[in-house]
């Protein structure tokens, strides 16, 4: 659900880019990533977060679900 903004790569130590790496599962999987959550506390929509790859995945349908009458 991201909105490509870049964000969370401009706040970035580690000068990552996020939003341009999700996996099919909605996951950021760069080892480079030191999880300092500064992506998280800086999105202007709240909407990442460091959980793991099932909460991860329920919250995609939850999100999923909401949306669906507007799609």
């Amino acid at each position: 659900m991201c909105h490509i903004c870049g964000k969370c790569s401009r706040v970035c130590p580690m000068q990552l880019t996020p939003y341009l790496e999700f996996s099919d599962k909605n996951q950021f999987d760069n080892e480079t990533c030191i999880r300092c959550s500064t992506c998280v506390k800086n999105y202007p929509t709240g909407i990442l977060s460091l959980n793991n790859e099932k909460t991860s995945i329920q919250i995609k349908k939850v999100i999923g679900a909401l949306l669906a009458p507007f799609l």
